[in-house]
């Protein structure tokens, strides 16, 4: 078997309703020389069947099946079993531009001293419609800088980096964080070589409260500042992770934060009334009542409360450029 110019690492748990639009994505880029890694982590829904469905329509797919363990155990199963010399991440409820990875490899042989480059994205509501295209600075000394001091302006799913880069570090592998095994591992990457930035978004980002990055950000909030000092505590903690990403309760905040993303996507598109509904239904929710009254009076603006949101919009690009912190993913 030849050994292709990229692994594409992806884990999946329970993600039978994205998985198959996040893989056909994948399956059309327009760079083909790759393999497919995908890790079934113990799912309960038809994940793993449709996997093996789709690992035998197209060779480039290989599926691991293995109980519930967790993203960073996952990940680092699929570092161990890539074969490319280069790595790129994805997620199982996103998607990425057709032309993703022959952009993302042509940087990385324009730049030799780059060990990793990440891209934009573009923020998708739960309702399917695109509502934000971020993208942080692209200059290397500044996201080394930003992610040094603890800030993370990289889309861990739009990441490709170089295997032998990797193979430099002391440990070449996801680790528990405090807040963030990604941001970890970005930041010792960028201690070691410089890190690039593609300002298109190429990375179509899934938002809402199914999806992994909602998921995750509510059990690692349980973590902040917990750090394992011993191999029994890094054990005990990625335990608990595991657990708790598993079972953690889908509706804790997720369906304000819905509403929020499909009010804020209707707006964009100028889709007045639909936004104002969403913002409305906030007002109820302590936890989305100031963010929804905000919007409900942009909202009635219409048009003109769109001129207010842009130079809102404007500052939050200043700040990205300027790496503030608060900004990140």
């Amino acid at each position: 078997m030849s050994v292709p110019a990229l692994s594409v690492l992806m884990p999946a748990y329970n993600a039978a309703a994205t998985l198959e639009a996040a893989v056909a994505s994948i399956l059309t880029q327009s760079f083909g020389d790759f393999e497919l890694l995908v890790v079934n982590d113990g799912s309960s829904d038809d994940t793993g069947a449709l996997l093996d469905e789709l690992a035998r329509r197209d060779g480039r797919i290989r599926v691991i099946h293995q109980h519930n363990q967790g993203v960073v155990r996952s990940l680092n199963t699929l570092l161990e079993q890539a074969r490319a010399p280069l790595l790129a991440r994805m997620d199982a409820d996103d998607q990425c531009d057709s032309e993703r990875f022959a952009k993302q490899i042509a940087y990385l042989q324009a730049h030799p001293q780059t060990g990793m480059v990440a891209t934009g994205v573009l923020e998708i509501a739960p309702n399917g419609l695109p509502f934000r295209s971020v993208c942080h600075p692209d200059d290397p000394a500044l996201l080394a800088s930003m992610l040094a001091a603890g800030r993370n302006p990289v889309a861990h799913g739009s990441v490709m980096l170089r295997r032998s880069v990797l193979a430099q570090l002391e440990e070449p592998r996801y680790r528990l964080a405090a807040a963030s095994e990604d941001r970890d591992l970005w930041a010792r990457l960028a201690a070691i070589s410089a890190v690039g930035m593609l300002c298109e978004p190429l990375y179509l980002l899934r938002r809402g409260g199914g999806s992994v990055s909602f998921r995750a950000a509510q059990v690692r909030e349980r973590y902040l500042g917990e750090v394992g000092e011993t191999e029994e505590q890094i054990q005990r903690i990625e335990a608990d992770l595991s657990a708790a990403i598993t079972d953690a309760d889908p509706t804790a905040g997720a369906q304000g934060y819905d509403l929020y993303l499909n009010g804020k996507a209707f707006y964009a598109h100028g889709r007045y009334g639909e936004a104002r509904a969403c913002f409305s239904a906030l007002l109820g929710d302590p936890r989305w009542r100031k963010r929804g009254a905000a919007f409900l009076a942009l909202a009635w603006l219409g048009p003109l409360g769109r001129g207010a949101l842009r130079g809102y919009q404007r500052l939050f690009s200043a700040k990205a450029r300027l790496g503030c912190p608060g900004l990140g993913y």
